[in-house]
Protein backbone atom coordinates (compact mmCIF):
# COMPACT_ATOMS: atom_id res chain seq x y z
CA UNK A 1 0.00 0.00 0.00
CA UNK A 2 2.84 2.39 0.80
CA UNK A 3 4.43 1.65 -2.56
CA UNK A 4 1.27 2.41 -4.51
CA UNK A 5 0.64 5.53 -2.39
CA UNK A 6 4.15 6.81 -3.18
CA UNK A 7 3.53 6.28 -6.89
CA UNK A 8 0.41 8.44 -6.69
CA UNK A 9 -2.24 5.89 -7.54
CA UNK A 10 -3.67 2.57 -6.56
CA UNK A 11 -1.79 -0.27 -8.21
CA UNK A 12 -3.74 -3.47 -8.79
CA UNK A 13 -1.32 -6.34 -8.45
CA UNK A 14 -1.08 -9.68 -6.66
CA UNK A 15 -0.80 -8.45 -3.06
CA UNK A 16 -2.75 -5.21 -3.35
CA UNK A 17 -6.38 -6.02 -4.03
CA UNK A 18 -9.50 -6.63 -1.99
CA UNK A 19 -9.54 -10.38 -2.70
CA UNK A 20 -5.88 -11.14 -1.93
CA UNK A 21 -4.14 -13.36 0.56
CA UNK A 22 -2.88 -10.40 2.61
CA UNK A 23 -6.43 -9.12 3.12
CA UNK A 24 -7.62 -12.59 4.14
CA UNK A 25 -4.73 -12.99 6.60
CA UNK A 26 -5.39 -9.55 8.08
CA UNK A 27 -9.07 -10.41 8.56
CA UNK A 28 -8.16 -13.69 10.26
CA UNK A 29 -5.69 -11.91 12.57
CA UNK A 30 -8.25 -9.28 13.57
CA UNK A 31 -10.88 -11.98 14.16
CA UNK A 32 -8.51 -14.03 16.32
CA UNK A 33 -7.43 -10.95 18.27
CA UNK A 34 -11.05 -10.14 19.16
CA UNK A 35 -12.38 -13.71 19.42
CA UNK A 36 -12.35 -14.30 23.18
CA UNK A 37 -12.23 -10.74 24.45
CA UNK A 38 -14.68 -10.13 27.29
CA UNK A 39 -15.91 -6.59 27.74
CA UNK A 40 -17.10 -5.67 31.21
CA UNK A 41 -18.87 -2.48 30.20
CA UNK A 42 -22.46 -3.02 29.05
CA UNK A 43 -22.45 -0.14 26.49
CA UNK A 44 -19.41 -1.63 24.74
CA UNK A 45 -21.11 -5.04 24.65
CA UNK A 46 -24.23 -3.50 23.15
CA UNK A 47 -22.28 -1.60 20.48
CA UNK A 48 -20.32 -4.69 19.42
CA UNK A 49 -23.47 -6.79 19.50
CA UNK A 50 -25.31 -4.30 17.29
CA UNK A 51 -22.42 -4.15 14.83
CA UNK A 52 -22.10 -7.94 14.72
CA UNK A 53 -25.83 -8.39 14.05
CA UNK A 54 -25.65 -5.93 11.13
CA UNK A 55 -22.31 -6.98 9.61
CA UNK A 56 -23.73 -8.55 6.44
CA UNK A 57 -25.92 -5.56 5.66
CA UNK A 58 -23.01 -3.23 6.39
CA UNK A 59 -20.85 -5.22 3.98
CA UNK A 60 -23.44 -4.85 1.23
CA UNK A 61 -23.98 -1.14 1.87
CA UNK A 62 -20.24 -0.41 2.09
CA UNK A 63 -19.88 -1.12 -1.63
CA UNK A 64 -22.60 1.40 -2.43
CA UNK A 65 -21.16 4.06 -0.11
CA UNK A 66 -17.63 3.48 -1.46
CA UNK A 67 -18.85 4.03 -5.01
CA UNK A 68 -20.88 7.07 -4.00
CA UNK A 69 -18.05 8.77 -2.11
CA UNK A 70 -15.19 7.88 -4.47
CA UNK A 71 -16.75 7.76 -7.94
CA UNK A 72 -19.82 9.98 -7.83
CA UNK A 73 -18.78 12.67 -5.34
CA UNK A 74 -15.00 12.38 -5.86
CA UNK A 75 -14.22 12.68 -2.15
CA UNK A 76 -11.35 10.16 -2.31
CA UNK A 77 -8.92 12.80 -3.51
CA UNK A 78 -10.21 15.49 -1.14
CA UNK A 79 -10.36 13.65 2.21
CA UNK A 80 -7.77 11.53 4.04
CA UNK A 81 -8.14 7.76 3.74
CA UNK A 82 -8.76 7.27 7.48
CA UNK A 83 -11.63 9.76 7.37
CA UNK A 84 -13.10 8.02 4.32
CA UNK A 85 -12.97 4.64 6.08
CA UNK A 86 -14.77 6.06 9.13
CA UNK A 87 -17.31 7.84 6.93
CA UNK A 88 -18.11 4.69 4.92
CA UNK A 89 -18.31 2.65 8.14
CA UNK A 90 -20.74 5.08 9.79
CA UNK A 91 -22.92 5.40 6.68
CA UNK A 92 -22.98 1.61 6.23
CA UNK A 93 -23.92 1.11 9.87
CA UNK A 94 -26.69 3.70 9.63
CA UNK A 95 -28.01 2.10 6.44
CA UNK A 96 -27.95 -1.35 8.02
CA UNK A 97 -29.81 -0.02 11.06
CA UNK A 98 -32.41 1.53 8.78
CA UNK A 99 -32.87 -1.80 7.03
CA UNK A 100 -33.29 -3.46 10.41
CA UNK A 101 -35.91 -0.96 11.53
CA UNK A 102 -37.92 -0.70 8.30
CA UNK A 103 -37.44 -3.65 6.00
CA UNK A 104 -37.08 -6.57 8.43
CA UNK A 105 -40.48 -6.02 10.13
CA UNK A 106 -42.14 -5.56 6.73
CA UNK A 107 -40.61 -8.80 5.45
CA UNK A 108 -41.72 -10.65 8.60
CA UNK A 109 -45.26 -9.37 8.01
CA UNK A 110 -45.22 -10.52 4.40
CA UNK A 111 -43.91 -13.94 5.42
CA UNK A 112 -46.64 -14.17 8.08
CA UNK A 113 -49.33 -13.40 5.51
CA UNK A 114 -47.89 -15.94 3.07
CA UNK A 115 -47.72 -18.59 5.78
CA UNK A 116 -51.42 -18.02 6.62
CA UNK A 117 -52.39 -18.39 2.95
CA UNK A 118 -50.33 -21.56 2.59
CA UNK A 119 -51.77 -23.13 5.76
Amino acid sequence: AAYSYARGGYAWYMFNGFQTLTVALTAVCVFLALYDVDFDLVPIKKVFSFISKNTFEMYLFSYLWDNLFYSVLGLGAKLPLALMVVLVFICSLASAALVGVVIKPVSKGIIGVLNKKIS
